[in-house]
């Protein structure tokens, strides 16, 4: 009896005690379901960053590649060889007049716009940009294609363009030097700790070099280009280098969308020049500000309607 008697206390007291403390279990274990949910979020965000990071350092199809370096040690060094490249060099003569007169805040701001923008461009153009002092663009890589000159052309027309298109909204004088080679060349992640994604060739010296002895302002092509592109380009001579003609269609008309331009402001004549810099950057954030006020007001009217 003694036994039954402590045998019913103990399931008793053993009921009494999960039933008091099961709101407590069951909090606590909502507690590390959400936890667990909530790291796996932070995980995920965080996994995103890196690869928004990585794709600022090498190009999109070595992103997977980089970060396998990670758990190498030492990391292994990944170079590529293309046969058939092409080979765009750029400056933007008169920015740093233009930057020197503006705010720091201004300058940073400009600077934004026209990365954003050119990236745009050469997403659109199919190349790949890599660091340089200068805006140095490479058609043909990674995979090979028989258009690579055409789009290295179109993509200087287009930065040309785009150019313009500011010129027209400010009262600045901003000119585009450009110089193209094609060749082969040799790509790949340089570095043992600080890597970074490179290439070196014949093409790109040439290139630079040409864009460094033009005399003026244009897009200017070395031989090889020039052999491989008379048949669809016209060139004149300027110096010792030749030139695209400046009135062919192609050049003068390009295909940019007006969401890549420049807005196209009405100039004033007593505008200075970081006025009108000033007044070019508050039209584009406002423009900004309301598509995205209209994007959140669509997103909220489908959702009502869903209800």
């Amino acid at each position: 009896f003694l036994a039954v008697a402590i045998f019913h206390a103990w399931v008793h007291f053993i009921g009494f005690y999960s039933y008091s403390t099961r709101e407590q279990i069951y909090r606590a274990a909502f507690l590390r379901a959400r936890n667990a949910f909530a790291a796996e979020e932070r995980s995920i965000q965080e996994n995103t960053r890196l690869m928004d990071l990585l794709q600022t350092a090498v190009p999109p199809h070595l992103v997977h590649t980089a970060r396998q370096q990670f758990a190498k040690s030492p990391p292994t060094i990944y170079t590529e060889h293309y046969n058939q490249t092409s080979v765009v060099y750029c400056r933007l003569v008169g920015l740093e007049d233009i930057l020197s007169c503006c705010s720091a805040q201004d300058s940073a701001q400009l600077l934004n716009e026209f990365n954003a923008r050119i990236d745009q461009i050469i997403k659109k153009c199919g190349c790949i940009r890599l660091q340089s002092d200068g805006i140095l663009v490479i058609s043909g890589i990674p995979a090979a294609r028989d258009d690579h000159l055409k789009n290295a052309i179109a993509f200087a027309c287009d930065l040309q363009a785009l150019i313009r298109s500011f010129c027209d909204a400010t009262i600045v004088d901003l000119q585009l030097r450009c110089g193209i080679e094609c060749g082969s060349v040799s790509c790949g992640i340089f570095g043992l700790t600080k890597w970074h994604y490179d290439a070196i060739g014949y093409p790109i010296e040439e290139a630079v070099n040409t864009e460094r002895i033009a005399p003026e302002s244009g897009i200017y092509v070395a031989e090889a280009a020039k052999r491989q592109a008379e048949c669809n380009f016209r060139f004149e001579k300027c110096g010792q280098l030749w030139r695209i003609a400046n009135d062919q269609h192609h050049y003068g008309n390009s295909s940019l969308p007006s969401s890549i331009l420049f807005p196209n402001l009405k100039r004033f004549s007593l505008v200075t020049v970081p006025q009108a810099i000033n007044r070019l950057l508050q039209t584009i954030s406002s423009a900004n500000d309301t598509l995205l006020k209209n994007n959140t007001t669509m997103g909220g009217r489908r959702k009502r309607f869903d209800l």
